[in-house]
């Protein structure tokens, strides 16, 4: 191998390879239900970011938070408006901060999304015990901190 690289062993390229066909797969097709359901690719990280404990952000927040770009959330946050699943209120703290919300429908949006969730865990989860989800939880953590630092 170029660089002094060491070749993975049989064992360890399959576990990858396997890792990353179930994650496709798994992405896949919580974007395709919840494409279904009208949720459009911006959508997901806000709408799920204000539902949980973000209502009220800014959309600078929201850009942090979402780790989605300024012109991605700008334009998302305009499409969900017209769509009527956020309102923007300006602050009553800040005249030139405007904070965003939900609205009922961006609510039922949100438990749509969330039940479509729910469902795809109790799938993944069901051939499996405790004590895999334990180890696997494990795993996942190390593997996550190797990847990307703390989280």
């Amino acid at each position: 191998m170029e660089n002094g690289e060491k070749k993975l062993s049989p064992e360890r390229a399959e576990a990858c390879a396997l890792f990353d066909v179930v994650s496709r797969r798994v992405q896949s097709r919580y974007v395709r239900e919840t494409e279904r359901i009208g949720m459009k690719p911006g959508f997901r990280n806000i709408i799920r970011c204000l539902a949980e404990g973000y209502e009220g952000a800014t959309q600078q927040m929201l850009v942090r938070r979402t780790r989605l770009s300024a012109p991605t959330v700008s334009v998302s946050l305009g499409r969900m408006e017209r769509d009527g699943l956020v309102r923007r209120v300006t602050s009553d703290e800040d005249q030139r901060s405007v904070c965003v919300y939900l609205t009922e429908k961006g609510w039922a949006m949100e438990r749509e999304r969330r039940r479509i969730v729910d469902e795809m865990e109790a799938e993944f989860s069901a051939c499996l015990t405790d004590g895999e989800i334990q180890q696997l939880s494990a795993i996942m953590e190390k593997v996550w901190r190797q990847m990307f630092g703390r989280r």
